[in-house]
């Protein structure tokens, strides 16, 4: 934490999720870390999501420094006093910089009674970091009836697959996914909500 604390804002913001791995394949630590607003007259203070590169030292020959590579202001959605805190889980592994978001089902009826969960790897490109890998899986905590979407962007995949928890038999199917579309994490402005589209 101290190699990277002069890079953090000091004041009024706190650290909330922290991992390193390599991104940039460099040999060096890279991190990415959520900070959120501590101002107490916020119910639902701002997140931020940073990432930190290793990048050569070009003054001192030989040597690495952390660079702020990115910085999305409106990716991470704030905590929910109702259905608890969305950022499940952040991860860097085999290059990709992974974050899971969940959502509780607000209600035993409707068509809010669903459980889900989404799953967003980004790899980082020239510039930038571009949406990878998405997953989006919802279930009925009453009925157990579930579905799932994943599209490997990379691969031009997508697997869908739905049915019951309680039976083994599910509905898989495999089709195309291509698109010439890229998506960062600033251009998703609600993890639930977002599709990727072809």
């Amino acid at each position: 934490m101290q190699s990277i604390q002069h890079l953090l804002p000091t004041q009024d913001w706190q650290v909330i999720a922290l991992v390193k791995g390599q991104l940039n394949n460099d040999g060096h630590d890279d991190y990415a870390l959520v900070m959120e607003k501590t101002l107490k007259s916020s119910t639902s203070p701002a997140r931020h999501l940073l990432v930190l590169l290793s990048d050569e030292d070009e003054f001192n020959l030989g040597a690495y420094r952390l660079i702020i590579s990115s910085h999305y202001k409106h990716f991470i959605p704030p905590a929910n006093t109702e259905r608890g805190d969305p950022l499940a889980h952040i991860a860097i592994r085999e290059g990709l910089l992974e974050l899971r978001f969940q959502r509780r089902s607000a209600s035993h009826f409707g068509s809010d009674n669903k459980n889900i969960s989404v799953t967003y790897n980004f790899k980082r490109q020239p510039g930038h970091f571009a949406l990878n890998h998405w997953q989006y899986y919802s279930v009925n905590p009453r009925s157990g009836l579930f579905s799932e979407q994943i599209i490997n962007l990379e691969k031009g995949q997508q697997e869908t697959t739905s049915g019951s928890m309680s039976s083994p038999k599910h509905q898989k199917s495999h089709t195309p996914f291509k698109t010439n579309k890229t998506w960062c994490p600033g251009d998703i402005k609600d993890v639930f909500e977002f599709r990727p589209e072809r």
